[in-house]
């Protein structure tokens, strides 16, 4: 899913490459991240390839139950019909189901006291501990499935918090130790999916080199390491970087805070290895599959016995429903894959390392003297608010109400010393536009806004 090929998008008729990294303390605008968009450089839009599909699929709830069932991309269907144990006993199933029907299976013989004969009633026992055993099974999965996403969207979270930490409390004084530290945090994440996939080789690893991410003596220092430990020495290298900053600015308390941080950041790795390095035991799924496979033989023999024409239909519909539950529930107990349910950390990626370029690199609007200028300019905050947050809608205007009744009127802020001076014609403006909106529409209502 880390596919790392790169291809060039032509975007507002530029066409020049990327700058290339010319050292460790580059800016990180002409670092080459991996994913569907990074920060624009030289109006570009940089995408990897080859794509994969897995993303979290959105799906409409009002759509209705028919339109939704009759589904079958994004659904356990195409998976389902790829299985050969489902085509095994179904053409098991019809030829049961035709023999009985052409008269070459008596009655007689099938007769539940016959040496053919089968009773439902042991098909049932058999069904309910299959159920029973099935559900704990994709309970399971499901659980780890939750626990690896809330687990991965915290940990880029947490890198993108470095990050922040980076800009406010090194950046300033250390650019340099910022990028560089963003760099190997950068790494260290990448480094982390790439263990999840158990992408390990040094052609694997080489890619880290062509993103600029690393440099050749880097990646030889992080091949004399062992597989797992290669995303812990990148994060402690951009650790050690934020520390020698922190330290040269004496600034213990925000070093202290970036190391916490990154902890926080190592462990949430550490557990999703942990996590999926503990699947459900092979035993308890043997048993499972098995089981099912005992299931699929008896309902495709039982329910060939009838002359109804309803009985294959009854048939796939449930030995499709059996199938696809342990099919999915496999696909949800490792998410870092291809699959249609798994998670899109290509993109995911991708934005966290968007991110962290830009806070890495963003300066203040206006520039050196920007926060200056906006402090020196900034007037009080607007009495009332009204904000629309339904698309389409609009703004919606808050009821009025008389002065002195809930809220302060706009009279006294006029008259406040904390007002901005009324000769200032912007001002001016928005205080009499609040005025008449306030007044609108009442009985009360001074004779002049003005």
């Amino acid at each position: 899913v880390l596919g790392l090929k790169w291809r060039r998008a032509r975007l507002g008729g530029a066409n020049r490459a990327l700058p290339r990294r010319r050292g460790a303390n580059a800016p990180l605008a002409g670092v080459r991240l991996p994913g569907r968009l990074v920060p624009r450089v030289s109006g570009l839009v940089v995408r990897v390839g080859p794509m994969s599909d897995a993303s979290i699929f959105r799906y409409d709830t009002g759509r209705g139950s028919l339109l939704t069932a009759l589904t079958v991309t994004k659904t356990v269907v195409p998976n389902v019909l790829s299985v050969p144990e489902f085509w095994i006993f179904l053409l098991f199933h019809l030829a049961v189901f035709a023999s009985y029907r052409s008269g070459a299976v008596s009655d007689q013989a099938v007769e539940k006291t016959e040496d053919w004969g089968l009773d439902w009633e042991d098909i049932r026992v058999v069904t309910a501990i299959t159920t029973l055993f099935e559900v704990f099974y994709t309970n399971t999965c499901y659980a780890r499935y939750n626990t690896l996403y809330k687990n991965t969207r915290s940990m880029l979270a947490d890198a993108a918090n470095y990050s922040y930490m980076l800009r406010v409390f090194v950046s300033e004084n250390a650019p340099r130790h910022a990028r560089l530290a963003s760099r190997y945090l950068m790494g260290g994440v990448l480094l982390h999916f790439f263990d999840l996939k158990n992408m390990h080789t040094r052609a694997d690893l080489q890619e880290l080199t062509k993103l600029g991410l690393v440099t050749e003596a880097e990646l030889s220092t992080l091949l004399g390491n062992r597989k797992s430990e290669r995303p812990a020495v990148m994060l402690q290298w951009a650790l050690m970087v934020s520390r020698h900053a922190a330290v040269a600015v004496d600034d213990k308390g925000a070093a202290l805070t970036m190391t916490n941080l990154m902890v926080k950041i190592r462990t949430q790795q550490q557990e999703a290895v942990d996590v999926l390095a503990l699947p459900v035991p092979f035993q308890y799924f043997h048993l499972l599959s098995s089981m099912i496979i005992i299931n699929l033989a008896l309902w495709a023999y039982a329910m060939a016995l009838t002359q109804s024409w309803f009985a294959p239909v009854v048939y796939v519909f449930c030995s499709g429903t059996f199938i696809g539950m342990l099919n999915l529930a496999s696909q949800l107990s490792d998410p870092f894959g291809d699959d249609a349910v798994d998670f899109d950390t290509q993109g995911w990626v991708s934005d966290a390392f968007a991110l962290i370029v830009e806070l890495t690199e963003a300066q203040y609007p206006g520039g050196p003297g920007g926060l200056e200028m906006s402090l020196h300019n900034e007037q009080p905050l607007p009495r009332t608010f009204s904000v629309g947050l339904i698309p389409g809608a609009g703004s919606t205007p808050e009821p009025p109400r008389a002065p002195g009744r809930g809220r302060s009127s706009p009279f006294r802020a006029m008259a406040s010393p904390q007002a901005p001076r009324a000769d200032d014609e912007a001002v001016r403006s928005a205080l009499l536009a609040n005025c008449a909106r306030d007044c609108a529409g009442t009985r009360y209502c001074p004779r002049s806004c003005a």
